[in-house]
């Protein structure tokens, strides 16, 4: 079951709160947005474009496509630190929801795939 979210009413922005760490306000709103909630899994799935991994994927400015999941962690803590991945509590690539995202390096990323039984030798 999903929830469709247009205009996320009750989002920081529409409700006129500041953004965390004085994020940019447009494309927060052009991120969180634009998801349907899982209401059974609490994932904010990404109703946008994705890559062949299933990875929400955003065009802004002059850059090169993001992952959509790594811009939504960044404007709700403010900053990634260098050389880590932003993986998933939930194993849903299209979720961006920022309870669902942590930073961690490839080893983190690798003991949380086996800690959840998800390496190829274990299935």
């Amino acid at each position: 079951m999903t929830r469709t979210n247009p205009a996320k009413n009750d989002s920081p922005v529409a409700l006129g709160h500041p953004l965390p760490f004085g994020g940019d306000k447009e494309l927060y709103y052009k991120i969180f947005s634009n998801y349907e909630e899982d209401i059974k899994t609490g994932c904010w799935n990404w109703r946008g474009r994705t890559n062949e991994k299933g990875y929400g994927m955003i065009d802004i400015g002059d850059n090169p496509p993001q992952r959509v999941h790594r811009i939504a962690f960044r404007l709700h803590n403010g900053y990634i630190n260098d050389n880590l991945m932003i993986c998933h509590k939930c194993d849903n690539p299209r979720c961006i929801n920022p309870e669902h995202l942590f930073e961690g390096d490839a080893w983190d990323n690798t003991c949380d795939m086996i800690n959840k039984g998800r390496a190829a030798w274990q299935k």
